[in-house]
């Protein structure tokens, strides 16, 4: 019996790499199937008896141990929330913050060596993902009339929509989501390229895939991730072509930078609205209609007064916060106190992680947070590995604008790359 349980263990721990591999394929493609595929993969895990090899890794992943507190932290502030149900739901949703790490740090020999093939995966999937945008948004334009077939890519009910644009070329993510997979997607090229010096045909394909992924986020028209977009592509190019130049020359480039930033900002309907409710005076919004001007401008001012509004709704609760259960019935609560009826009738969240974090868990839950953020970005600062300290960059700019673990998008990305990268590589090999 000890001889089968034996092959059973060594079975599953062959198993768990492909697996890995599988959910890194998945995630940019099918959330579900991601889904699906961490249940697989925490079940092998459990027959694999990898489980035993975390007993001594606390100090070389204190990063992930870190990401495993704060989920716990969620499961405390359980104790203090009315609503159980919810944050029991708010929990389970947030689960990939215990298992991937877990998983990582107790299988490393296994995925470890395998990290450039989750890295072609996840660009493969990607890859499929855009074209399907693509087929998908140009199949809605098409619209029949009689014997007549017409290309318009504005939808006939919603006119102030693009089949070709933001929320419409999504489907079936959210923009902001989708966006930071091609981030990732361009993060990871500029690796590849970093590391195939010297061979012209890789170089050429993986530049005209940046350009491709550039063009699909800037028709995704997320505001977080044009501007996410600006400071990768600046890492990216500073890490690759301007490490030998002059200051003159970093100068002229940082100011082309901020140039492309400024004519993305005034022309993209999202960007002239948001700089429009700061106070900045953009001639360019009066080209839009009155329909299409109403709807940007409710989104864009609604969450300007939601932020705003927070600490009026956290109230003397700032330690600890309301706890995970309440605190989506505590921001409705306070939308309807304060008077902003738009938050209130589309139960909006908080729109930056941040601030969410600050109302279910307050100050300490923030903290919590700011160092698991904070340790990544020293420790892939200090490793000089670029691709590690680009995927943080990406979250917390990401974070200023969404309330990214709301959704299992966002969780399953968080959890599953942070792990990827963080977990301790020192040894590794199967």
């Amino acid at each position: 019996m000890r001889v089968v349980f034996s092959d059973i263990a060594d079975y599953s721990r062959k198993l768990i790499p492909f697996v890995f591999i599988a959910i890194a394929f998945l995630i940019p493609i099918y959330q579900q199937g991601a889904i699906i595929g961490l249940v697989v993969l925490s079940g092998i895990w459990l027959l694999s008896g990898n489980w035993l090899n975390l007993v001594g890794a606390f100090k070389s992943n204190l990063l992930l141990f870190s990401l495993i507190a704060y989920w716990l932290l969620h499961v405390v502030s359980l104790f203090y929330s009315d609503n159980v149900s919810v944050g029991l739901s708010d929990i389970q949703q947030k689960l990939s913050f215990i298992a991937f790490p877990l998983i990582a740090i107790s299988s490393a020999k296994q995925i470890v060596p395998r990290f450039r093939t989750v890295i072609t995966a996840f660009l493969l999937g990607l890859g499929l993902m855009t074209v399907f945008s693509l087929i998908q948004a140009s199949f809605l334009s098409l619209h029949f009339f009689k014997e007549t077939v017409v290309f318009n890519p504005h939808p006939l009910v919603t006119p102030w929509e693009n089949f070709f644009l933001y929320s419409k070329f999504a489907l079936p993510f959210h923009p902001t989501y989708y966006s930071m997979h091609l981030l990732l997607g361009i993060t990871f090229l500029f690796g590849l390229i970093k590391e195939n010096k010297g061979k012209i045909r890789l170089i050429i394909l993986y530049c005209l895939s940046i350009v491709y992924f550039i063009g699909i986020t800037l028709l995704l028209s997320s505001k977080a991730g044009i501007i996410t977009l600006i400071v990768i592509i600046s890492l990216g190019c500073f890490w690759l072509f301007l490490k030998k130049v002059g200051t003159v020359f970093r100068l002229v480039f940082l100011g082309g930078i901020m140039l492309f930033v400024f004519q993305i900002m005034i022309h993209n309907s999202r960007f002239a609205l948001l700089l429009s409710g700061l106070g900045v005076d953009i001639e360019q919004t009066s080209e839009y209609g009155s329909e299409e001007l109403q709807h940007l401008e409710s989104g864009v001012m609604v969450r300007l007064r939601i932020w705003k509004s927070i600490p009026d709704i956290v109230g003397d609760r700032w330690i600890a916060g309301v706890g995970v259960g309440d605190a989506k019935q505590e921001l409705l609560r306070g939308y309807s106190e304060l008077k902003q009826l738009d938050a209130l009738k589309s139960e909006y969240n908080a729109h930056n992680q941040y601030l969410e974090t600050f109302v279910s868990l307050g100050v300490i839950g923030l903290v919590l947070l700011a160092f698991v953020l904070g340790k990544a970005m020293y420790v892939s600062f200090s490793q000089r590995d670029i691709v590690a300290l680009m995927f943080i960059v990406i979250i917390c700019l990401n974070m200023l604008f969404e309330s990214i673990f709301e959704r299992i998008a966002g969780v399953l990305f968080f959890g599953y790359f942070l792990s990827l990268f963080f977990v301790n590589r020192s040894g590794q090999v199967e």
